[in-house]
């Protein structure tokens, strides 16, 4: 099997190389660097040189026999690796791109794969890291390609605007030219360094292929250095200060002189500098003086030094400069106020802080605040131009009912404006919510349903227990849209007639407590799964049915019997239950919000829910259709029809996963229908 293998691997290897070697050759139509004949030449030269467009074709691995030695497949498949590398440089300095691209491409990475699958069916690990360094010096390399290629785009572009004596352009190209070769000569370091790696691995000498690289590295080197010659004045900046210490109270105030290095000032020009961590405007005199003020407010305390740059446009006939000040901050504290737009909050309330920083009677700019209410950070904003903030938060549900600071700090330390705070206060409300549950039971027990707020708004990540005979027997949390799903034992059910609890955590929360019950559905004689129960309780309704004498008993809205509620919301207490048509409406109301918002399995649910609460009041085990067929013959046709369109639409929803928008419209207009 591992000859196989062996030779597979080979064989592919072989038509590569052969596939390279028919290529012939390809005649050089420009050539960037000097040639290996010694020739110091630079620059883009026409030569008819041909050069062997074709892979190198390497040693056969003669130390794989007939039983198959993967040790020596591995060894010629690093070669392989290595020579291509080697290969790729060469045609590099030799100017050809799509060649030495296309020695790394993908066939490159196909012989990596198979180098770690031989790896592995060797006695020794898996090279993986081998095989990872191998990756990354093909990824620098053709990073290398590409930069280099670049330059040279760019350099005719650059010859053509001279030749065209468009001097702006030159310039914006001879900048961008900078920068290009400066990423070639940090890109060239990784890469030779990454040759050494794989060859420590590989036992291959990369010395040809550094030699490539440094050639093209020099070539790119005396190419910009003529360009930037060209184009190009090199500055000189003398800035000094009466004294070295400053701070925003006492501004520092460096007088300074620009010039080029033959000395010729940089007269009646409005150049840009750096100054610490601002950049500000100046205008030169006739001689290149200048005055520039800079007060610090970002600037460390830390520092022992202030560096001055000049920064010149990028069409200006001028290289930048730099020098360095002896210079030492000294921290000014700043006065902070505060103020929020209310005085109370409940969850997801927006709210808006207001504040102003000053120091030593002046407004303090692009200074960093962090706003915190209580134990939740708001968030960080920054000061304007006349030092004021402002920034908008929404009440998360993580901040506990009370009175609570809101506090607007300095977010940074050791810097030229001091720490400094200031407090307002807001006091939180809870918040009343709404839960939902619905259970079915086959080998588990599936308990599912919504947290809202008692106008249908979803809230997300919150802690949901599962509880049978008080004792937790799950946890869970809401999702994005207020959903939870859990799966409970069969066996955490203590008590064969036990009720399964749906409880919010709400400890740490500003939300208020709320509870839904659900009767565990029976488990089936034969053990199979039984229809599900639909028990959705929300909030001081009950919903379902209760068999008395083999009947069913059902509360209409004619009716004057109140039944009392098998689950408690947030806002109400065991002795003041809210009438079940009342919360009818409310949780039709919510239904028609989801719906609106286009969420329409949860509206399809609480529309469903708003019929059980309507004609239900005590709690069992019925399921939807139970409940239809046992109530059916006292409805008109019209309603009858109403309540098999919105039962199919539920079963649909919830056990077949069907959402569809205007069946949801249906099944609502049926559950309005059945209300009136």
């Amino acid at each position: 099997m591992c000859i196989v293998v062996c030779l597979l691997i080979l064989a592919s290897v072989s038509a590569v190389g052969g596939a390279a070697g028919a290529a012939g050759t390809t005649p050089v139509a420009q050539s960037v660097v000097p040639t290996d004949s010694g020739s110091d030449s630079v620059g883009l030269l026409q030569t008819g040189r041909q050069i062997n467009n074709s892979t190198v074709q390497h040693r056969n691995p003669d130390t794989v026999d007939e039983s198959g030695n993967l040790t020596g497949t591995q060894s010629w498949l690093g070669d392989q690796l290595t020579q291509r590398l080697e290969g790729s440089s060469v045609q590099l300095s030799q100017g050809q791109y799509e060649q030495a691209d296309g020695l790394v491409g993908e066939e490159f990475q196909s012989l990596v794969g198979q180098y770690v699958d031989v790896a592995g069916e060797t006695d020794e690990q898996p090279d993986e890291q081998s095989a990872e360094t191998v990756r990354e010096t093909a990824d620098t390399q053709r990073d290398f390609v590409n930069e280099t290629r670049r330059f040279d785009r760019l350099y005719r572009d650059y010859t053509q605007a001279r030749e065209r004596g468009n001097e702006q352009r030159a310039r914006r190209i001879a900048r961008d030219l900078g920068r290009i070769e400066r990423n070639i000569s940090t890109t060239a370091q990784n890469l030779t360094r990454n040759y050494g790696r794989v060859g420590g691995t590989t036992d291959t000498n990369f010395s040809r292929a550094n030699r490539s690289v440094a050639r093209v590295v020099t070539n790119v080197t005396i190419r910009q250095q003529e360009v930037r010659n060209a184009s190009f004045l090199a500055t000189q900046l003398r800035v000094q200060a009466t004294s070295p210490q400053f701070s925003f109270a006492d501004p520092i105030r460096p007088r300074g002189r620009l010039v080029t290095d033959n000395g010729s000032a940089v007269a009646n020009r409005s150049i840009t500098l750096t100054v610490g961590t601002r950049r500000v405007q100046v205008e030169t005199t006739r001689n290149g003086s200048f005055t520039v003020t800079y007060q610090p407010v970002l600037f460390p305390t830390s520092r022992d030094s202030l560096v001055v740059e000049y920064r010149p446009r990028t069409t200006a006939p001028y290289l930048g400069s730099r020098t360095t000040l002896a210079a030492a901050v000294t921290a000014t504290t700043p006065n902070v106020t505060v103020d929020v737009d209310r005085d109370r909050l409940r969850y997801r309330d927006q709210f808006t802080v207001r504040g102003r920083v000053t120091a030593a009677n002046t407004s303090v700019s692009r200074l960093p605040i962090a706003v915190q209410l209580g134990p939740s950070r708001v968030g960080v904003v920054r000061t304007g131009p006349d030092g004021q903030f402002s920034l908008t938060g929404t009440l998360p549900a993580t901040v506990p009912p009370g009175p609570h600071p809101v506090t607007a700090s300095v977010a940074v330390e050791g810097r030229a404006i001091g720490s400094a705070s200031a407090t307002d206060r807001v006091s939180i409300d809870e918040l009343p919510t709404e839960l939902t549950l619905a259970t079915s039971r086959d080998d588990i027990i599936s308990a599912t349903g919504i947290l809202t707020t008692t106008t249908g708004t979803p809230i997300p990540d919150q802690v949901i227990g599962l509880y049978v005979d008080g004792q937790r027997v799950e946890t869970v949390r809401t999702d994005a849209n207020g959903r939870y799903a859990a799966s409970v034992d069969s066996a955490d059910s203590t008590g064969e007639d036990g009720p399964l609890v749906a409880r919010l955590d709400t400890d740490g929360t500003n939300l208020a407590p709320a509870n839904a019950t659900a009767q565990l559905p029976p488990a089936t004689a034969s053990g199979g799964s039984s229809d599900p129960l639909i028990a959705l309780t929300v909030a001081g309704l009950a919903g379902s049915l209760v068999a008395i004498g083999g009947g069913l008993w059902l509360r209409r809205r004619d009716s004057t019997d109140q039944a009392s509620a098998t689950a408690t919301s947030s806002d109400e207490t065991a002795g003041d239950q809210q009438p079940t048509d009342t919360r009818a409406t409310e949780l039709l109301t919510q239904a028609q919000s989801h719906l609106d918002a286009g969420d329409v399995r949860p509206a399809i649910e609480l529309a469903y829910a708003a019929v059980r609460a309507e004609f239900d009041a005590h709690g069992t085990a019925a399921t939807h259709w139970e409940f239809y067929s046992a109530f059916e013959a006292d409805l008109s046709d019209g309603d009858r029809d109403h309540l098999r369109d919105l039962t199919q639409w539920y079963e649909a929803t919830v056990y077949a996963d069907t959402t569809d928008k205007q069946g949801s419209e249906r099944a609502i207009q049926a559950a309005k229908a059945l209300l009136d």
